[in-house]
């Protein structure tokens, strides 16, 4: 059956192009998003204009008349995360999540399909609760997960929150609990453990794996993700003589062409240096190495970088074909990946929405 797609919070389009490589049938797409620098990603990719409109002006007819059946979604993080103080539905950037929480009982075309993403701790929330409660008094059959690209050969980790609905009486190709936080997908043949995940309130109500699964293939090495800069090209990414001088880069992350792990990638990558993403040393390491003796990170001149948006890009999933607009800068291009999502996950996720449904299973 052809799909009618409606991209909530579209972003650079990670959700449409997750849908392109899950090959799900679309006939008709409409993307909402409020961050025009996003909005030309967008169109600059898809040949398609971004609706620049705040979600919370429209009404539930407004959602009828574009009748689609696959909603996805990436509200803003903001109001479940550290940062932004955890406020949840006090904070003014969930409204527009809470609003379209209010509409999905007066739609008479509701979505046959949904796929929200967010950050981890979304699932403690009240705003999840509310969303959970009005998915099920609406005919909804919920499966929540928790995900991370490294899980899936990516040699990245970006652990998100991950909710499928489907409305009955569609019903998934395996039954899974709806209150269950899951750290797999099922019929999967990329999943593994989730092991990476850092304890939290949710713990005991995480299923990391099915009991059936008992090893896993691991990550590819970052060399397979990374472009072949020379020293030239790479310049505008080295990391200076003053940056290895602060406090700071002692406790970055760095990672070799070899390895087969990074960090998440965050909207702040080469602006900070601490937690906001990997650095690549892309020259071969000699023997002197900083000891707490000697902490000093001048022996790194010359041999770390930041991995350039392109690669970021592959870390996360997308394509080739993907690109931005040459106008735009360096430290705009990493705040849109940071705000984004792995295009891979998603299209595991969308294969496993629309997965036949004719048997139904249960894991044992």
């Amino acid at each position: 059956k052809m799909v009618r797609l409606l991209e909530l919070y579209s972003g650079i389009g990670g959700m449409k192009l997750g849908c392109q490589e899950a090959d799900v049938p679309i006939t008709q797409s409409y993307a909402f998003d409020l961050n025009p620098v996003a909005n030309d990603v967008y169109e600059h990719n898809f040949g398609e204009k971004v609706r620049q409109i705040n979600l919370e002006s429209l009404s539930a007819a407004d959602f009828d008349l574009l009748d689609a059946s696959l909603w996805t979604m990436s509200p803003p993080c903001q109001p479940y995360t550290r940062q932004g103080n955890v406020k949840d539905v006090e904070d003014p950037r969930a409204k527009s999540l809470l609003h379209i929480i209010s509409i999905l009982p007066q739609l008479n075309n509701p979505p046959q399909h949904i796929l929200l993403e967010n950050v981890k701790n979304f699932e403690v929330s009240e705003s999840c609760k509310l969303l959970l409660e009005c998915l099920a008094s609406c005919g909804y059959s919920v499966q929540q997960f928790l995900l991370s690209p490294f899980q899936f050969g990516f040699p990245n980790e970006r652990c998100r929150y991950f909710l499928l609905a489907k409305r009955r009486p569609l019903q998934f190709s395996v039954s899974l609990p709806s209150h269950i936080v899951h750290g797999f997908i099922p019929h999967n043949d990329h999943f593994l453990f989730a092991t990476s995940q850092e304890p939290s309130p949710l713990t005991s109500r995480i299923l990391s794996a099915p009991p059936r699964i008992e090893n896993y293939p691991p990550s590819k090495q970052i060399q397979q993700y990374i472009e072949p800069l020379d020293v030239a090209t790479a310049a505008p990414f080295m990391l200076s003589d003053k940056m290895l001088e602060t406090s700071s880069t002692l406790s970055i992350d760095i990672v070799q062409p070899a390895s087969r792990r990074s960090t998440c990638f965050t909207k702040a990558y080469g602006r900070y240096n601490r937690g906001t993403g990997s650095i690549l040393e892309f020259v071969a390491p000699d023997e002197t190495e900083p000891t707490a003796d000697s902490p000093d990170m001048s022996i790194y001149r010359g041999r770390l970088r930041y991995f350039s948006p392109r690669e970021v890009a592959n870390l996360m999933g997308f394509p080739p074909t993907f690109s931005f607009p040459p106008s735009l800068g360096v430290r705009k291009c990493y705040a849109l990946l940071g705000n984004s999502l792995n295009v891979g996950v998603v299209a595991h996720l969308l294969r496993y929405l629309f997965e036949d449904t004719e048997h139904v299973s249960n894991l044992p």
